[in-house]
């Protein structure tokens, strides 16, 4: 009887460990977004489960995102575009094409369709912990910035000038820094740039863009 009791417990116990495991497992989601004429819809956000997240499509239009197995539905927004929802199938690449028809959205009607502007950190934001600096993961990790050791210029141009004015706003859990060499990649949890119309919230403050840092609790 004690045999029978320990092996039913152990294949028990199995079973619950291989669905933590699926539970647990990371994907990653690849593909574009563009408009009804095949052009790119750069710097759309992804959505996951209706919360955004800290992946963008870049200027050709192309995003990775990554999600955990037991995600329902992936969503793009774009302010010029609007948005667009399918339910995520386990599939490894989604492609998001805007109709002929498509009217602008706000981030406030965003909002009121129960999309919610607290970004999330993706699934396997633990790569983070591969990059040396903080300078050297926001240079590998967003298109359209330019880094030159702890100097970093959004605007997209080819050099970075020593004026002051030329520095984006860096905040970090809500505090302001000038130097950000003290974060360690390993602690990031989320980390957005901003810029346009996204960055006009801080004023002239975020006029160079802002970078958004929240690391882990």
């Amino acid at each position: 009887m004690k045999v029978l009791f320990y092996t039913m417990w152990v294949c028990l116990s199995g079973l619950l460990s291989l669905h933590s495991q699926e539970s647990d497992e990371v994907l990653t989601v690849v593909g574009r977004v563009s408009n009804f004429y095949g052009r790119p819809v750069p710097r759309a956000i992804l959505y996951l489960d209706s919360v955004r997240t800290d992946s963008r499509a870049d200027k050709q239009g192309n995003y990775r995102v990554s999600l955990r197995k037991e995600s329902t539905t992936l969503s793009v927004y774009s302010p010029n575009y609007g948005l667009l929802t399918m339910y995520y199938d386990g599939r490894k690449r989604a492609d998001f094409t805007y109709p002929k028809a498509t009217e602008s959205m706000s981030s406030v009607e965003l909002e009121a369709l129960g999309f919610k502007r607290e970004r999330v950190a993706e699934a396997g934001s633990e790569i983070y912990k591969n990059y040396n600096n903080i300078y050297e993961m926001i240079q590998e990790r967003f298109s359209g910035v330019v880094v030159v050791g702890s100097k970093i210029r959004i605007r997209g141009t080819s050099s970075i000038t020593v004026e002051a004015n030329s520095d984006p706003l860096m905040i970090v859990d809500g505090g302001y820094f000038t130097d950000i060499s003290f974060v360690n990649p390993a602690e990031v949890r989320t980390i957005e740039i901003l810029k346009g119309e996204e960055a006009t919230l801080y004023g002239s403050r975020g006029g160079n863009g802002v970078i958004l840092i929240s690391l882990k609790k």
